[in-house]
């Protein structure tokens, strides 16, 4: 059975899950949701995939926006994979009601734990810990898709959360805006790593100029791939490590 399997990534966790099911299913197309200009997203698979991380307690903008292109007919087998650091919120469900809005159904619902990039609130997390969890994701990616490949449909059960479902509501409208809170450090050598990798194309380079234009995914993706941890999140990550997926290079991530 052919698939596709679609994802978004910032730092390389969703990446890595996304190319490792394809590895286990085999005779998978895999597509990065920032890179689909296409307006409407035609499937021409029976089997078809979202990866995706937890912002928020539910699904990145990007997703969202994402699964408004897709034209689902209702016979498609359809799983979903977040992965998330604190918990998996209402994520499942969300992505669920939106998919069942386009005509299609999921059949089955995954969460996978992965370490947190989140180093504008926490500290970052040690190697050891990031190592631990990496190590039991793949143990877990692995039952998902042999889930998948046998059909053992895994169906979303969960009920929402009121709580957490006002908490994403909010963080999705002020979230375009947080990025006025970036700012670059002299240590930035203007090697445009960070406008390659945005997801959004949100960052513009005039000379010795970097700007954010108003429109983030908070992926936080410029602030962990720069080369020389020059960018940074008001005070909150001023000599914090930075925290990529060990499986990921960089250029897996450009965007431009």
């Amino acid at each position: 059975m052919e698939t596709k399997i679609y994802f978004f990534s910032g730092t390389g966790n969703s990446r890595h899950i996304a190319y490792k099911l394809s590895t286990l299913l085999g005779n998978t197309v895999l597509t990065d949701i920032s890179k689909e200009t296409n307006k409407t997203v035609k499937l021409n698979a029976k089997r078809v995939g979202i990866v995706f991380p937890v912002y928020a307690s539910g699904i990145p903008r990007i997703v969202t926006d994402f699964i408004k292109k897709m034209k689902f007919d209702g016979s498609e087998e359809i799983f979903v994979v977040s992965n998330y650091a604190g918990d998996e919120g209402v994520s499942l469900q969300e992505i669920q009601n939106r998919i069942q809005k386009r005509n299609g159904i999921v059949k089955y619902g995954f969460s996978i734990k992965q370490p947190s990039n989140y180093i504008i609130r926490d500290e970052a997390q040690s190697l050891e810990i990031q190592r631990s969890i990496l190590k039991e994701a793949d143990e877990r990616i692995s039952e998902i898709a042999h889930k998948i490949a046998n059909h053992q449909f895994e169906p979303v059960t969960k009920t929402p959360n009121i709580k957490k479902s006002a908490v994403h509501f909010m963080a999705m409208k002020v979230f375009p805006k947080w990025d006025k809170n970036f700012w670059v450090d002299n240590n930035c050598n203007h090697c445009e790593v960070c406008k390659k990798i945005c997801p959004r194309g949100n960052i513009s380079i005039t000379g010795n100029q970097i700007k954010w234009k108003g429109n983030c995914e908070v992926c936080l993706a410029c602030l962990h791939w720069c080369p020389q941890k020059s960018i940074q999140f008001k005070d909150k990550t001023l000599n914090k490590e930075r925290y990529t997926n060990p499986n990921i290079k960089m250029t897996d991530i450009f965007h431009a």
